[in-house]
């Protein structure tokens, strides 16, 4: 029926349950508050910026995105590292979703966009079922690492070069730069999905 959910959001809400509840287990556990390791690195980093050290006037000694957007996380909501982990929990639902319509759209036998085949949409959920219940996606998830963040990026990216035939516009190429870059000073590998945007540009009318 019109205005009802389609299949994409109950796929995001699945994901994004058994991503809540890996995320109260770890809430429940002794391994919320970082000790050790890179989770520890940022935690620390952003801390340091709630205190008002913003910059050492030396080069970052890591990726700084993640810090700072840390740090603006605990100073309106608390220092708690739930939260980030709860939004890290929507991104990586919404990746699933994203697997999903790249499935269908680049499995479709038709060109009609509103006929979806059913071959299209098992592999569609067939991916997403596989994101939800692939391990290292469930911890990366959860915990205080940009990875997800990242990874949501880079996925999104290719789901806008999938889903249409045409090249991208000047000022959807500038958007895209833009969203990379910015990335980049959290995630680095997110420069990986460079040269797909240069052959959606340069192979496509």
């Amino acid at each position: 029926m019109r205005g009802s959910p389609s299949l994409g959001h109950y796929v995001f809400a699945f994901v994004f349950l058994v991503r809540l509840i890996a995320l109260a287990r770890l809430t429940s556990s002794p391994f919320l508050l970082p000790s050790g390791g890179d989770m520890h690195f940022y935690d620390d980093w952003a801390r340091q910026i709630l205190h008002g050290r913003f910059t050492d006037h030396f080069a970052f000694y890591g990726l700084p995105l993640y810090a700072y957007l840390l740090a603006v996380l605990y100073k309106l909501f608390g220092y708690s590292p739930f939260v980030p982990g709860f939004l890290q929990a929507c991104l990586d639902a919404g990746t699933a979703t994203l697997l999903y319509k790249i499935a269908i759209r680049v499995f479709r036998t038709t060109n009609e966009p509103e006929l979806v085949d059913n071959r299209a949409r098992v592999i569609g959920l067939l991916a997403a079922v596989g994101w939800t219940f692939f391990v290292p996606a469930q911890a990366y998830s959860v915990i205080l690492m940009p990875t997800a963040w990242g990874v949501f990026v880079f996925w999104f990216l290719v789901w806008q070069i999938v889903k249409t035939e045409r090249a991208p516009s000047p000022l959807r190429s500038l958007a895209y730069g833009a969203l990379i870059g910015i990335t980049a000073t959290g995630v680095a590998t997110i420069l990986f999905i460079v040269p797909l945007l240069l052959a959606a540009l340069l192979l496509r009318p």
